[in-house]
C-alpha cells in the first residue's frame, strides 16, 4: 500500500484537457506534445506547493487526492488559473468522500462519483460536489450555484457549484431525461459498456437490441449505456418501461408518456411522437419488449423512418426483427465481476462478509446471471456459502426442467428462481404468487386488501430479493417483482386456481381507488391525485380490461367518468378513446354509464379532430337527459359549442354554450365554472368582449375557490387574451403571471410553453421590445415538445427581431416559423397584429431576392436548429439591451 495517500475523509481532484483531438490537429504532434508537457508541470507544481498527491495519471488526465477539501480547492483555483493563457484549457471536478485503499489505489464509489463530477464540466471550469463544499468555510471561495443535475452514475440529483464567476455553457449532464435512478450501483461490464457506447455511435446505428435470458442484465446495462450517450442527444434522453403493459396498442401511449408528448388536433398520438422525434436528436430506451414484440415493431419502424436522428434502444430476450436493427446479446458476467456483484449484495446483509472458493463455485453454477447471483447472495444471513453451494449442487439439477426449447441459460435462472421459492414457507410462497396480480407493483395498503399480505410476510420477501421496494413520488413505498419474477408468480398463481377472484379483487381495488381519488383532480388535491394515478396507471389500465372484459359496463363508466381530467392532462387521448369504445360495445341500455362513456369519447374524439366527435357529444347529451343529469347534459352541449367553434361557427357555438350554462347554473360547481369558459370563448369571437371577460372571472372565481389550479390556469391565459385584445397590458401581466406559476407547480410542460410565449407577445403588443427580448431568451431556453409552440416561439422571436430592427433575423425566423407550422395552425391573437405590423411590411422593404434568400435559409432549418439559431439572436437583443 503507498504510505502518501490520504486515508479517512479525503478529497478527490479530477482534470481533463477539453478538446484533446482538436488540439492535436491545430497544434500538431509536436506542438501537442510541447503544450502538454507545460501543463503537466503547471498541475505538479500545484499539487507539492498545496499539499496534493499525485494518485493517477492517464494520458492527459490526473487523478490527485487531498487530506483537506480547502487544500484541494484552492489547488483547483491556482491549476486553472495556471493554464489561463496556454493554449491547453482543463475541466476540474472536486468531491469528499470516504477513502478506500486497494492494490495501492483508490476504489469505491466515491472515486467513480468524483470522476463524474469532473466531466461534466467545460475547459477553465471547476465543478464542486455537496460534500466538498459543506466543507469549506463561509465566504472562503467564491462559488456559483448550478442547481441540481443528475450524473451518468444514475444516481439522485446533486446540488453543483462551480469555483468562480466566470461564464461556461450549460453542464454535460443528465438535464433532459427521465431515468430511473437504479437501486444498486453500476457494477462490472465496464469492458461491455465501452463495446456498446462505440456499437451504438456508429454511423449505421439506428436500433439497437439488447437481447438475453430475463434476470441477464439487459435493463441495467441499457440504463447505463443510455447515461453513456446522453451528451450527443440535445433532444434528450427517455426511457419507456413496458413490462407492465400487456396491450401491444398501448405502446404509442406509453412512448408519448415518456417524451411528454399529448397530439394535436388533427394529428394521431403516432404522428405528435413522429413530429417531436422529427426535430431533434433523441435517444429512446424501450424496456422489457419481449412480451410485446409485434407493437413495439410497429411502432419504432415508422418512428426510425420519419426521425433520421432518432437512435432507439431495446432490451428484449428476441429481437425486433424489423430493417435496420443490430443485436447485442448480453452475455453473462465475467467471472470476477459475479464475484464482485455477490459479495456487494452479501456486504448489504453482512457488513463483515469475505469471499472465499465457494463464492466462485456458486456464481459459475448459476451461470453468472445476475438475478441469479443476487437471489443466491440474499441467502447469505442464514447460510454460508459452503452450504447454499451445497443446496444449490442438489437443487438446480432437479430444477432444470422448464421448458426443453429454452437455452440453458434462461432454464438456469428459471431453476434459481424455483429453489429460492422452494425454500419460502407458504405463507411467503402463497403471496408471491398473488403480488403476480399487480402491473408495475402496489403500496401496502393494495397488498393488504387484494393479496392478503402481511407487512413481515412482504419485508421477508423483500430480504429474499424476491420482491424489490422503491418509493412513490410521495415518498410512499411500492412494492414489486422484476418482470422475470413475476411471470413465474404469475404461474405459481395460476396453479392455485385463485387467480380469478384475485384479478375481480384487483380490479375493484382500483377502480374504487379512481372513484376515490378523482374528484381530487378537480380541486386542490389536484397535484396529489395526478401523482397518485401516475403511480398506478398499470393497475388502472389492467383493471379496467378486466372490467370490460367481465361486461361491468358501470364501474368502467364511473372510473373514466373521473379520470377524463387525467387523461387530458397527460395526454392519453388514444386510450380514453379506447377505453370508451370497447366498454360502449360490452354497455346495455342503461342511460347515465351509456351517457358517460359517450361523453368520453366525444370529448377525446374531438382532441384528436375526429369528425365523430360531434355526434358522439350530441348522443352523450341526449342519453344525460334520460338519466336526468342536468350537469351531464351541459358539459356535453358546452364540448359540442367548442367543436362548433372550432369549425367557426361561431353563433350557433354560442347557443350551445347559453343553453349549457342554464342546464349548470344550479348544479356542480366545477361543471359551471367549465361551461362558462366555453361561453367566454363564444362571446369573444362574436365581439362580446366584456361579457367575456366577465364570464372568465366568474369561472375562475369558482376554481380558485375549488383549488382546480390547471384549469385556473388556463382561465388565467384566456383572461390574459382578453385583457391584451383591450390594450390592458398591465392586467394581462398579472393574469399571465398567475397562470405561469401554477403550470409551474403542476409541471404542465404544455402550458408551462404557452404562457412564457404570450408574456413575450403581450410585451410585444405594449411596446416594450427590450422587455420582450429578455423574456424571449427565457422561452426559448426552455423544452417545448409541442410543435404548435414551438411554431410560435419562432414566430414571436421574427417578430421580437423585427422589433429591434433585425430584419435578416426576422425574416429567417419567420420562415422557420412557417415550416414548424405546415400550415396546419393560425398564429395566436395576441401575436397576429404584431406580425402585421412589423413582419408584414418586410415583404416589400427588403429587396426581393435579398427576401427570397433569407426565407429559404430560414426554411431550410431543422426545428432545433432554428430554435438554437433563434436563442443565439434572442441573447444578443437582451445583451444589447442590458
Amino acid at each position: 500500500m503507498r504510505q502518501d495517500l490520504p486515508t479517512g475523509t479525503v478529497t478527490f481532484l479530477f482534470t481533463d484537457v477539453e478538446a484533446s483531438t482538436r488540439l492535436l490537429g491545430e497544434l500538431g504532434a509536436e506542438g501537442y506534445a510541447e503544450a502538454l508537457e507545460a501543463h503537466r508541470r503547471v498541475i505538479r507544481g500545484v499539487l507539492s506547493a498545496h499539499g496534493g498527491v499525485e494518485v493517477d495519471t492517464q494520458g492527459d488526465a490526473f487523478f490527485c487526492a487531498f487530506a483537506s477539501a480547502r487544500d484541494a480547492v484552492t489547488a483547483a483555483a491556482a491549476i486553472r488559473d495556471g493554464l489561463e493563457d496556454g493554449p491547453i484549457r482543463v475541466r476540474i471536478g472536486v468531491h469528499t468522500g470516504e477513502a478506500l485503499v486497494a492494490d495501492a489505489h483508490y476504489v469505491g464509489l466515491d472515486v467513480h462519483r468524483a470522476a463524474r463530477i469532473g466531466a461534466v464540466g467545460h475547459g477553465g471550469q471547476v465543478v464542486l460536489s455537496p460534500s466538498t463544499v459543506s466543507l469549506l468555510e463561509p465566504g472562503a471561495a467564491e462559488l456559483v450555484e448550478l442547481g441540481e443535475h443528475r450524473l451518468k452514475d444514475l444516481s439522485a440529483p446533486v446540488r453543483l457549484r462551480q469555483l468562480g464567476a466566470g461564464r461556461f455553457p450549460p453542464l454535460k449532464t443528465l438535464h433532459r431525461t427521465n431515468l430511473p435512478v437504479p437501486a444498486t450501483p453500476f457494477l462490472g461490464r465496464e469492458h461491455e459498456l465501452q463495446e456498446l457506447v462505440e456499437l451504438a455511435s456508429g454511423a449505421g446505428t439506428r436500433l439497437l437490441t439488447l437481447t438475453g435470458p430475463g434476470g441477464s442484465g439487459k435493463t441495467r446495462l441499457a440504463l447505463q449505456l443510455a447515461a453513456e450517450l446522453a451528451d450527443g442527444r440535445p433532444g434528450g434522453v427517455f426511457w419507456v418501461p413496458l413490462a407492465p403493459v400487456r396491450d401491444p396498442e398501448l405502446v404509442p401511449a406509453e412512448i408519448a408518456r415518456s417524451l411528454g408528448v399529448v397530439p394535436e388536433a388533427g394529428l394521431s398520438l403516432e404522428g405528435a411522437i413522429a413530429d417531436r422525434l422529427a426535430r431533434s436528436t433523441t435517444l429512446l430506451l424501450l424496456d422489457n419488449c419481449e412480451h410485446l414484440v409485434s407493437g413495439v415493431a410497429a411502432a419504432v419502424a415508422p418512428l426510425l423512418a420519419a426521425a433520421p436522428s432518432l437512435l432507439v434502444l431495446a432490451t428484449s430476450r428476441e429481437p425486433l426483427a424489423i430493417a435496420g436493427e443490430r443485436e447485442a446479446p448480453v452475455d453473462p458476467m465475467r467471472p470476477a465481476d459475479a464475484v464482485d456483484l455477490f459479495v456487494e449484495r452479501a456486504r448489504a446483509i453482512r457488513p463483515d462478509f469475505g469471499p472465499d472458493a465457494a463464492v466462485e463455485r456458486i456464481v459459475e453454477r448459476l451461470d453468472r446471471l445476475p438475478l441469479a447471483v443476487e437471489l443466491a447472495a440474499a441467502r447469505i444471513r442464514a447460510l454460508p456459502p459452503a452450504a447454499l453451494l451445497e443446496r444449490l449442487d442438489r437443487a438446480l439439477p432437479l430444477l432444470t426442467g422448464g421448458r426443453r426449447d429454452a437455452e440453458e441459460r434462461q432454464r438456469t435462472l428459471r431453476a434459481a428462481i424455483a429453489w429460492s421459492v422452494d425454500l419460502l414457507d407458504d405463507q411467503e410462497r402463497g403471496l408471491l404468487a398473488r403480488l403476480g396480480g399487480f402491473a408495475g407493483g402496489a403500496r401496502l395498503d393494495a397488498v393488504e386488501a387484494v393479496a392478503g399480505g402481511e407487512l413481515d410476510t412482504l419485508e421477508s420477501l423483500v430480504a429474499k430479493s424476491l420482491v424489490r421496494v422503491r418509493q412513490d413520488a410521495d415518498g410512499e413505498p411500492r412494492y414489486w417483482l422484476l418482470e422475470t419474477i413475476r411471470e413465474y408468480a404469475i404461474e405459481l398463481l395460476e396453479a392455485t386456481g385463485d387467480d380469478d377472484s384475485v384479478r375481480a379483487s384487483h380490479a375493484h381495488w382500483f377502480t374504487a381507488l379512481v372513484a376515490d381519488i378523482g374528484p381530487g383532480l378537480r380541486d386542490r388535491r389536484q397535484r396529489e391525485a395526478l401523482g397518485r394515478i401516475d403511480d398506478e396507471l398499470d393497475n388502472v389500465r389492467v383493471a379496467l380490461a378486466g372490467a370490460t372484459a367481465r361486461g361491468e359496463c358501470e364501474t368502467v363508466a364511473a372510473a373514466a367518468w373521473e379520470l377524463v381530467q387525467y387523461w387530458d392532462i397527460r395526454g392519453l387521448f388514444d386510450e380514453a378513446i379506447r377505453v370508451a369504445e370497447e366498454s360502449l360495445a360490452a354497455c346495455g341500455a342503461s342511460p347515465r354509464p351509456d351517457a358517460r362513456l359517450h361523453y368520453v369519447l366525444g370529448f377525446f374524439q374531438a382532441r384528436i379532430a375526429d369528425s365523430e366527435a360531434g355526434a358522439s357529444l350530441e348522443q352523450a347529451a341526449l342519453r344525460f337527459r334520460d338519466a336526468e343529469d342536468s350537469d351531464g347534459e351541459g358539459l356535453a352541449w358546452a364540448a359540442l359549442a367548442f367543436e362548433t367553434m372550432i369549425a367557426g361557427r361561431f353563433e350557433p357555438a354560442l347557443e350551445l354554450a347559453e343553453r349549457a350554462v342554464r342546464l349548470t347554473q344550479h348544479g356542480d360547481p366545477w361543471a359551471r365554472s367549465w361551461v362558462e369558459n366555453v361561453l367566454a370563448m363564444a362571446l369573444q369571437e362574436v365581439g362580446r368582449h366584456r361579457q367575456s371577460t366577465a364570464a372568465l372571472e366568474s369561472a375562475l372565481g369558482i376554481l380558485e375557490r375549488l383549488g382546480d389550479g390547471y384549469n385556473a390556469a388556463i382561465l388565467r391565459l384566456n383572461l390574459a387574451e382578453n385583457a391584451t385584445a383591450a390594450g390592458d397590458y398591465p392586467a394581462a401581466r398579472e393574469h399571465l403571471a398567475a397562470g405561469l406559476g401554477e403550470a409551474e407547480r403542476l409541471g404542465t410542460r404544455m402550458l408551462v410553453g404557452a404562457a412564457r410565449v404570450n408574456r413575450v407577445q403581450i410585451e410585444l403588443r405594449a411596446g416594450s421590445y427590450a422587455d420582450a427580448a429578455e423574456l424571449l431568451v427565457a422561452a426559448l431556453r426552455l423544452d417545448l415538445p409541442d410543435q404548435r409552440e414551438q411554431m410560435e416561439l419562432l414566430l414571436t422571436a421574427a417578430v421580437t427581431s423585427a422589433a429591434h430592427g433585425q430584419s435578416d433575423a426576422a425574416i429567417r425566423c419567420w420562415a422557420a416559423a412557417e415550416r414548424a407550422g405546415a400550415g396546419r395552425w393560425l398564429a395566436a391573437p395576441t401575436v397576429r397584429p404584431t406580425v402585421e405590423e412589423l413582419l408584414a411590411p418586410l415583404r416589400t422593404t427588403v429587396e426581393p431576392g435579398r427576401f427570397d434568400e433569407l426565407w429559404a435559409e430560414g426554411a431550410s432549418l431543422e426545428p432545433d436548429a432554428a430554435l438554437q439559431t433563434a436563442l443565439a439572436i434572442a441573447e444578443e437583443l437582451a445583451a444589447a439591451n442590458a
